[in-house]
C-alpha cells in the first residue's frame, strides 16, 4: 500500500490494483467524469450512502459535496479494502466519512469468500461476491445485511456499484426508500443485472436514465495526457423520484442522461460501454463458445501508438518532399544570384564586411580599457593548462514545487545529458506537496530510464539535505547542482565541463545568468528578463563564438554550479545544520573551498536562465537575511570579499562583449541618444523613451554623454543607470567609437542636446552614413540662451535676440545670428526636428530651415496624464502647492512675492514647495529634494488643495505639468510655453499671465478658489483642443530608422589580448574648474545624491541653507549652474 495525492487529498492505494489504483497513481482521480455528474444532484448537509465503496475514491468526492454538516455512510464487506477505506475515511478533511464493514443486500446473510491476495496484480475494484465461492467452506465471512436495517430519518442520495448485485441492494432498502425519497445511482454493467431495476422504478414511482462517462479525464488532477483507458467508458442508471423530476429537468437535459423505459433501452445503453473487455465481455458463456477474441488494453495502446506513428511518418515524407522542393527552387535562384549584375556590383560592400571582420579586434581592444589598480591576486587572468576529466558527472536536481517549471528544466537539461556519454540525472523529490510531481517524474524516469533517476525522501528533508542525498547518490562523480526553475541551452553541460577542467584546483564553476546576482547578464546585479524577447539558445549562441577567460569569485552561485568530486572529497557537504532550509549552503562551501585551496570561477561561455525562487517562494526574503548572518559568523571575510568584487567588477569586461555580440546578430533596431547629461527633462524623456521601445521590443538603446566639457563620454549599453558602459577618450577614440557603434548596428541617432557635446560627436551621423533626429529641449541653439529670459530670469515678449541673460553669455565677439550660423548645419540636416509643443516651433520662427519639423508632445507611457479633476472640496484655508526644483526662470522669486503678498494680506492660502529653491524662499514651506516616483505621495502628505506654476519662461514641456496632471487637483499655470497646449480642454485650470503682479494673481487666485467652492468641476481655461500625433513614437519614429531589420554583422571574439576595462566612476575630470570648484561640485554632487537625502533631512532647514549658502560662497563665485557646467 501507497500513499498519494489526490484530487481530494492524501489517498492509500493497493499498489497492486490494476485499474482504480492504477487510475489514482497515474492521474490522481478514479471516474471523475462521473462524480462530476453526481455532484448536481448532492447538496451540503446530505446524508450519502455509498454501497460498495471500495477504497473510497467516491466516498471522498462525496465528503467534500455534503461538506462538515453532511454525512457519507461508507460500505465495503471485504476485510483487507474495508482497511483502506477506513484509512482513507480518517484523511479526509471535513472527518464526516462511517466506513461500515458490511455489505448490503436484499435480507441478512453470511456469505463465506476466498480473501483477497494482494500481493497478485488484479482489478480487485470489480470483485463480486457471488463469483468469489459464496460456497466455499473455507476464506473470510461477508456479513450482508440490509439497507433498512439501519432505520434512517434522512438519506439524500446512494450510490450502488457492487458488481451485479444492485438489484439485491434495492430490494433491501424499500422502506427507507418510500420514507427518504432519495435519488440514487446504479452500476449498469449487463442486461441481466439491469433489466429488474426497471420493473423495480415502475413500481416505486422512480424516472430512470442511463449515464455514459469516459474513464479517461483529459482535464485530470495530474495533467496527464497519457490515455491508459483507451476508449473505455463507464455506464450507469441515475433513478429519480418521479415528483422530482421537474426539480432536475434542466439538469438532465443539460447533461442530454437517455430515459430508460425498455429493454431495448439498456441494450443501446450497454453497446456504448467498450469497457475492459478482456475482463468482462471475455468471461461470457457465449463469448468463449464463439471464440470472441477481445484484446487487452495494453494492447489496444500499442495498436493506436502504432497507427499514430504511421500518420506521423507519412507526414513527414511528405515535409521532406516538400523541403526537397523548396532546396531546388532555392538553388535555382541562388545560381541565378551569383550570375546577376547585382552580385556583381554589390561586391564592394562585401570586401567592407571582410575589412570589418579584420577591424574589429581593434574593437575589442579598445573595449578592455585600463581599469583601477588594486586588482587582487588570480584575476589578472594568468596562463592555466586544462586538465583531463576523471571523472564522471551527475547532474543533481533537488525538487519540490512548480511541475510545469520542473519539467521544463529536465527537458531542457536532458539533450545535454544525453550527449556526455558518461553522465546522469540524479532528481531527489523532496516530498513535494504536488500529486502531479511524482507522476511526472515517473513518467520522465521511463522516458530515459538510463539516464534519469528519482530518488524520493519520505518526508520533506529540506533542500540542503536533499542535494546531499543527491550528490552522495554517486559518490565517484563530480556534481552539477541544478536548480529546478533552470532552463539550459544546447551544450550545456559539456561546455561547464570544458570550463571545469580548464585549470587544476577549479572548485565551482558558475555560468552567467539572468538573475544570479554577482553572474547576471546583461546588467549588473540585476533581475534580467530575456533580452530581445529571444529564446535561451539565441542568447547563448553569443556565449559560444570565442571562448572567453573566466574570472575567479569569492563564491558560486548554486542555480547551476559544477563542483569537482575532488572538491567535494576534500571540503565536504553542504552543512545541514546551519542551512537547513537552503540559501547560503553554497556560499559556505565556496568559502570552505577557498580556503581548501580551490577557486571560484564564473564563465562567461555559458548563459542559463534562471527564474529564481520558485523552490522557497515567499519564504526567500527571510532565508537569505538569516543565511547571511549565519555566512558572517562562520567566514567574517566573506561580505567584504563580495563588495570588493562588486566594486572591481570583473566580469564587467565579458559581459560587455557578449551583449555586443548579441547586439550585432538582433535584428532589433538600436537607437544612439546623445545627451548632455546634466539630468533635467532631458534626461527624463531619455530614459522614459527608451525604456517605451525596450520594453515594447521596438528598438534598444545605446545613450552617450559627454563629461565635463566634452573631453571624456560615456556609452551606456541600455537606458538604465545599472547598464554596463565605456569610458571613451576624444579625440584618440573616436575612429573605435565609430566601428563599436556600426559593429552593434546602430541604425539611428537622436540627440537630445549639444551642450558640451565635442563637434565630432556630431558629426557621427556623416561618420556612419546614418540620419538623426533632434529634439529641441530649451532654446540653446536659438541664441545660447536656454530660457529666453533676461537678467531677471523673465521671458519677454519681444526679439528673443535682445534677451541678454549674464547667465548664459554668448563667446566673445560671437552674435546671436553668428551662433545660429555655427549651429545651422546640424539643425538642418536632421531628418526629423522634433519639438514637444507648438510655442516651441513658434520661437523657433524661421530662424532655421527645418525640412521636417515634428510638433508632438512628450511621450507619457508613464502617468495618467489624461485623469480626470477630483471635485473640489471647500475648506476654510488652502494648500497650495508648487512642484520641482526653482531657479529664477522657473519662478522662485515670484513664488515668495505671491506667498508673502498672500501672508501679508491674512488670506487664507498656504504655500508648500515640493522640493526645493536656489535659496531659501520667505513664506514657503520648503519639503526638499525628492525623486520622481515620489511626487503624488508627496503632493497627498502635504494635504495640497491646488497646484500653482510660477514659471517666468518658456517652458518646451514640464514634466512637473505631468504630474500635477496626474494628481487630479485644479492647476495654476501662466499663459506661456507649453502650459496652455497641455491644459486645453481640462476642467479646473485657471491661466494667467506670467507678468501679473502678485497681488492681481491672488485677486484671480481667490476667485477660482470661489468658482472652484461653487462648481467642483468649474471649467476654467477650455479652447478647443488641439491633436497631436499620437503614433509618432509609437510607429512613425522606428519605421523611420535605417537598416532596422537587419543586424550589424557577427561579431568574432577569437585570439582577443587580456586587458582590462575602465569605468566612468574612475573618471576624475575637473571639466575646467578651479580646485576649489572642484571640491564644491563634489560637494554638490554628494548633498544632492539619493543617499544623502534621509542624513540631510535631520538637519533644520534654515541650518541647513545657511551651511550650503556658506560653504558656496567660500570656494567660488560663480554661479551653480556655471560649476555644474549649465551655462
Amino acid at each position: 500500500m501507497s500513499i498519494i495525492q489526490t484530487r481530494y487529498g492524501e489517498f492509500n492505494i493497493i499498489d497492486t490494483d490494476s485499474v482504480i489504483s492504477a487510475s489514482l497513481r497515474l492521474y490522481g482521480e478514479w471516474a471523475q467524469n462521473e462524480i462530476d455528474l453526481l455532484a448536481h444532484f448532492i447538496q451540503p448537509g446530505a446524508v450519502v450512502v455509498d454501497v460498495g465503496a471500495f477504497i473510497g475514491t467516491h466516498a471522498r468526492a462525496f465528503s467534500v459535496l455534503v461538506g462538515p454538516s453532511g454525512k457519507v455512510l461508507s460500505f465495503e464487506p471485504r476485510h483487507a479494502t474495508y482497511a483502506v477505506l477506513a484509512e482513507n475515511a480518517r484523511l479526509a478533511s471535513a472527518q464526516n466519512i462511517q466506513a461500515i464493514n458490511l455489505a448490503l443486500g436484499a435480507t441478512e446473510i453470511r456469505v463465506t469468500v476466498p480473501p483477497l491476495h494482494f500481493a497478485d496484480h488484479s482489478n480487485f475494484g470489480a470483485a463480486q461476491l457471488d463469483t468469489l465461492g459464496q460456497q466455499s467452506d473455507t476464506g473470510e465471512t461477508i456479513q450482508i445485511t440490509a439497507l433498512d436495517a439501519f432505520q434512517l430519518d434522512q438519506l439524500d442520495f446512494i450510490k450502488i456499484d457492487v458488481e451485479g448485485m444492485e438489484i439485491a441492494v434495492l430490494n433491501g432498502a424499500k422502506e427507507t426508500v418510500e420514507r427518504c425519497r432519495p435519488i440514487i445511482f446504479a452500476e449498469c454493467n449487463s442486461l441481466e443485472a439491469s433489466l429488474p431495476i426497471i420493473q423495480w422504478c415502475q413500481e416505486k414511482q422512480y424516472l430512470l436514465y442511463g449515464v455514459i462517462s469516459p474513464a479517461y479525464n483529459p482535464h485530470n488532477f495530474a495533467t496527464d495526457a497519457e490515455n491508459m483507458f483507451s476508449v473505455a467508458q463507464e455506464t450507469g442508471m441515475l433513478l429519480v423520484p418521479a415528483e422530482r423530476d421537474v426539480q432536475y429537468a434542466d439538469i438532465l437535459l443539460q447533461q442530454q442522461l437517455p430515459p430508460l423505459k425498455t429493454a431495448d433501452d439498456l441494450v443501446l445503453l450497454l453497446l456504448h460501454k467498450p469497457q475492459y473487455p478482456h475482463e468482462v465481455l471475455a468471461q461470457g458463456a457465449a463469448a468463449q463458445q464463439l471464440s470472441l477474441l477481445y484484446p487487452s488494453v495494453q494492447a489496444d495502446m500499442h495498436h493506436q501508438v502504432i497507427v499514430e506513428r504511421d500518420a506521423q511518418i507519412g507526414n513527414f515524407s511528405r515535409m521532406m518532399a516538400e523541403r526537397d522542393s523548396q532546396i531546388l527552387t532555392l538553388n535555382t535562384q541562388l545560381d541565378s544570384l551569383l550570375s546577376s549584375k547585382s552580385w556583381r556590383m554589390t561586391k564592394p560592400i562585401r570586401l567592407a564586411g571582410q575589412v570589418y571582420r579584420e577591424v574589429f579586434p581593434r574593437v575589442l581592444a579598445f573595449v578592455r580599457q585600463t581599469v583601477d589598480s588594486g586588482q587582487p591576486a588570480g584575476e589578472g587572468n594568468p596562463v592555466h593548462h586544462p586538465v583531463t576529466r576523471t571523472h564522471p558527472v551527475a547532474v543533481v536536481l533537488p525538487v519540490y514545487r512548480d511541475t510545469a517549471l520542473t519539467q521544463s528544466c529536465i527537458e531542457s537539461a536532458m539533450p545535454g545529458i544525453q550527449e556526455l556519454a558518461d553522465a546522469i540525472l540524479v532528481i531527489v523529490n523532496d516530498a513535494s506537496p504536488e500529486p502531479e510531481m511524482a507522476v511526472m517524474l515517473a513518467k520522465l524516469a521511463l522516458r530515459w530510464p538510463e539516464k534519469v533517476e528519482v530518488l524520493t525522501n519520505g518526508r520533506n528533508l529540506g533542500f540542503v539535505a536533499t542535494v546531499n542525498r543527491g550528490m552522495r547518490a554517486h559518490e565517484h562523480h563530480d556534481v552539477v547542482l541544478l536548480n529546478s526553475d533552470v532552463i539550459l541551452p544546447q551544450g550545456w553541460l559539456e561546455r561547464l565541463a570544458v570550463e571545469a577542467y580548464s585549470r587544476p584546483k577549479v572548485g565551482t564553476v558558475t555560468p552567467l545568468s539572468n538573475n544570479t546576482t554577482i553572474c547576471t547578464f546583461p546588467e549588473f546585479l540585476q533581475e534580467n528578463p530575456l533580452p530581445f524577447g529571444l529564446s535561451i539558445d539565441e542568447v547563448d549562441a553569443a556565449f559560444r563564438v570565442g571562448r572567453l577567460p573566466n574570472i575567479e569569485a569569492p563564491t558560486g552561485i548554486g542555480f547551476c554550479m559544477y563542483i569537482r568530486r575532488h572538491c567535494l572529497v576534500e571540503v565536504g557537504y553542504f552543512n545541514e545544520e546551519r542551512f537547513g532550509r537552503g540559501y547560503g549552503e553554497e556560499n559556505d562551501f565556496c568559502q570552505r573551498a577557498l580556503r581548501q585551496g580551490w577557486v571560484n570561477l564564473i564563465t562567461p561561455n555559458l548563459y542559463a536562465f534562471h527564474k529564481g525562487g520558485v523552490s522557497f517562494g515567499a519564504e526567500k526574503a527571510l532565508l537569505v537575511e538569516n543565511a547571511m548572518a549565519v555566512i558572517d559568523g562562520l567566514h567574517p571575510n566573506y561580505h567584504r570579499d563580495i563588495q570588493g568584487f562588486i566594486r572591481r567588477d570583473p566580469l564587467k569586461e565579458a559581459r560587455l562583449l557578449r551583449l555586443m555580440q548579441l547586439l550585432s546578430t538582433v535584428s532589433i533596431p538600436k537607437v544612439l541618444h546623445v545627451s548632455h547629461g546634466l539630468g533635467g527633462g532631458v534626461e527624463q524623456h531619455i530614459m522614459e523613451l527608451a525604456d517605451y521601445h525596450y520594453s515594447k521590443n521596438l528598438a534598444f538603446p545605446l545613450i552617450l554623454t559627454p563629461l565635463g566639457t566634452g573631453e571624456h563620454c560615456t556609452l551606456r549599453f541600455g537606458y538604465k543607470l545599472t547598464a554596463d558602459d565605456l569610458l571613451i577618450r576624444l579625440p584618440e577614440d573616436a575612429e573605435l567609437l565609430v566601428e563599436v557603434l556600426r559593429s552593434v548596428g546602430v541604425s539611428l541617432l537622436h540627440f537630445h542636446h549639444v551642450l558640451h557635446v565635442p563637434s565630432f560627436l556630431r558629426q557621427l551621423p556623416q561618420q556612419l552614413q546614418l540620419p538623426y533626429y533632434l529634439t529641441i529641449h530649451d532654446f540653446y541653439l536659438l541664441n545660447g540662451n536656454p530660457t529666453l529670459t533676461d537678467e531677471r530670469g523673465i521671458f519677454v515678449e519681444c526679439d528673443v535676440d535682445a534677451l541678454l541673460n549674464p547667465l548664459y553669455p554668448l563667446p566673445e565677439g560671437v552674435t546671436p545670428e553668428m551662433w545660429r550660423d555655427k549651429h545651422r548645419g546640424f539643425v538642418e540636416g536632421a531628418e526629423r526636428v522634433i519639438f514637444p509643443s507648438a510655442d516651441t516651433r513658434r520661437l523657433f520662427g524661421s530662424s532655421f530651415i527645418i525640412r521636417h519639423p515634428v510638433v508632438v508632445h512628450h511621450l507619457e507611457a508613464v502617468r495618467d496624464i489624461a485623469r480626470r479633476p477630483e471635485p473640489f472640496t471647500p475648506k476654510q484655508a488652502y494648500v497650495v502647492g508648487v512642484l520641482g526644483a526653482l531657479g529664477k526662470e522657473k519662478g522662485a522669486d515670484y513664488l515668495e512675492e505671491i506667498a508673502r503678498c498672500a501672508s501679508d494680506a491674512g488670506m487664507p492660502l498656504a504655500f508648500v514647495l515640493i522640493g526645493y529653491a536656489y535659496r531659501s524662499l520667505d513664506k514657503v514651506k520648503t519639503t526638499g529634494l525628492y525623486k520622481t516616483d515620489e511626487t503624488l505621495g508627496l503632493i497627498h502628505k502635504q494635504e495640497c488643495d491646488l497646484l500653482l506654476f510660477p514659471a517666468r519662461w518658456p517652458e518646451t514641456y514640464s514634466y512637473t505639468l505631468s504630474h500635477a496632471l496626474e494628481s487630479g487637483l485644479p492647476i495654476v499655470a501662466p499663459m506661456l510655453g507649453a502650459f496652455p497646449e497641455r491644459l486645453v480642454g481640462r476642467d479646473q485650470v485657471m491661466l494667467f499671465e506670467h507678468w501679473t503682479p502678485p497681488s492681481v494673481l491672488l485677486e484671480q487666485l481667490l476667485a477660482f478658489i470661489t468658482a472652484l467652492e461653487t462648481d467642483p468641476v468649474c471649467s476654467g481655461f477650455s479652447p478647443a483642443a488641439n491633436q497631436f500625433p499620437p503614433r509618432f513614437y509609437a510607429m512613425d519614429y522606428v519605421e523611420n530608422m535605417v537598416g532596422s531589420s537587419s543586424p550589424g554583422g557577427v561579431i568574432v571574439l577569437d585570439a582577443i589580448p587580456q586587458v582590462n576595462l575602465k569605468t566612468r566612476d574612475s573618471f576624475h575630470s575637473t571639466g575646467g574648474r578651479s580646485l576649489r570648484e572642484s571640491v564644491l561640485y563634489g560637494i554638490w554632487r554628494l548633498y544632492y545624491s539619493p543617499g544623502m537625502a534621509k542624513v540631510t533631512a535631520v538637519i533644520p532647514y534654515g541650518l541647513r541653507q545657511r551651511l550650503r549658502h556658506w560653504v558656496k560662497q567660500a570656494l567660488s563665485k560663480r554661479p551653480m549652474s556655471e560649476i555644474l557646467g549649465k551655462g
